[in-house]
């Protein structure tokens, strides 16, 4: 799958692996054709790591060592506006993290049911 071409979702704040795993379940029973990629700035790397493990968390992270995410997209400091739906194209489709908000949890499933085509691959 080339990465570039899938919806993503973003979320650059603390490590609610085990939330992220049942909300990543859920999606998956909704649209085979969503992608999920967490982008973590960290002071400590062995925590996360230690997260990852615990949790059983086999998603892929990136580790952003330079913070260069955060640096050119001006992310608010409150973690809730870190999180972010894209379509194929990288449009913003909906800011927010569904973790512990049910009703930003909706709001990303009713666009994902809505609208599943806006996150396939486009026809080589």
């Amino acid at each position: 799958m080339d990465i570039s071409d899938c919806f993503w979702l973003f979320y650059a704040s603390k490590y609610k692996l085990y939330d992220w795993g049942k909300l990543i379940r859920e999606i998956d029973t909704i649209s085979q054709n969503t992608s999920f990629l967490f982008v973590v700035h960290a002071k400590d790397y062995d925590i996360v790591n230690s997260w990852i493990k615990k949790n059983k968390f086999s998603y892929p992270i990136f580790y952003d060592y330079t913070n260069k995410m955060n640096i050119l997209n001006k992310f608010p400091k409150n973690p809730q506006y870190q999180t972010f739906l894209l379509d194929k194209d990288n449009k913003i489709l909906l800011i927010g993290s569904p973790i512990g908000n049910h009703h930003i949890w909706n709001l990303y499933k009713q666009i994902i049911r809505k609208e599943p085509e806006t996150f396939l691959k486009p026809p080589h």
